[in-house]
């Protein structure tokens, strides 16, 4: 793991050189850069952009917790670069309010990601819901029978965990994927209709669903450990 800091620069009056370091990144596997964390001067900004390249290099990610109770933030721009925003990623960014990004290239969104920032309380108090491009990241405030909406490809981890008020969920043709305990703990969730398209269901999915009874097609050929631990009635389709 290589982590390296980014520097911004910036040349006063007198002509001496002032740099500041807001963001560090690590090199992933792949050789692309992610944002590993914010220094002390990146956590006293309120404005942050994640640029498309550091050093020549792709920006791909934004890592776990790497911004989590960064207060003083109000808004960051995120480059069309980067596909994932990990788990904790924005966590309790009290402050804020303003995400730029592209909801065309952005691929995972982890649990909790925007969790405690005015952005995602502002869309829940207007919309119910919060989806990016074609991912559902937040369902918590739904209730009774409730169908997914169409364009949807993924349902991200923990996207409806602990709700327990929906009890019956629809989800459409086109879903690929159910993210770690994305229903987990819904405990009066009765029943779900699964559709064909769909690949994974992560770990946890449906854990402790304890009225669930579940149906689920031959056509899904990934299930994570846990998917479905103590639900009420669980069936695989034959063939």
């Amino acid at each position: 793991m290589i982590v390296c800091i980014a520097m911004i620069v910036c040349f006063t009056g007198c002509g001496k050189k002032n740099t500041t370091q807001y963001i560090r990144y690590e090199k992933l596997d792949d050789g692309t850069y992610c944002v590993k964390e914010l220094t002390d001067a990146g956590k006293d900004a309120s404005e942050i952009t994640v640029p498309s390249e550091y050093e020549g290099i792709k920006v791909t990610a934004i890592g776990r917790g790497a911004f989590q109770d960064s207060h003083n933030l109000k808004t960051v721009h995120i480059a069309d670069s980067v596909t994932s925003i990990l788990e904790n990623a924005f966590l309790h960014c009290s402050g804020l309010e303003h995400v730029n990004l592209s909801e065309d290239t952005i691929e995972v969104i982890g649990a909790n990601a925007f969790e405690g920032t005015k952005w995602q309380s502002n869309i829940l108090a207007d919309k119910g819901i919060v989806i990016v491009g074609s991912i559902y990241v937040n369902g918590k405030q739904v209730s009774g029978e409730y169908t997914i909406p169409d364009n949807v490809k993924i349902i991200a981890a923990e996207a409806f965990k602990d709700n327990k008020n929906i009890t019956k969920i629809v989800i459409p043709e086109g879903v690929k994927t159910l993210g770690v305990y994305s229903f987990s703990s819904c405990e009066n969730l009765e029943s779900v209709d699964i559709p064909e398209s769909l690949e994974k269901i992560g770990y946890g999915a449906f854990s402790y669903c304890s009225n669930l009874s579940i149906v689920i097609p031959k056509t899904v050929k990934n299930v994570d450990n846990d998917a479905f631990l103590d639900i009420k009635e669980l069936e695989y389709q034959e063939g």
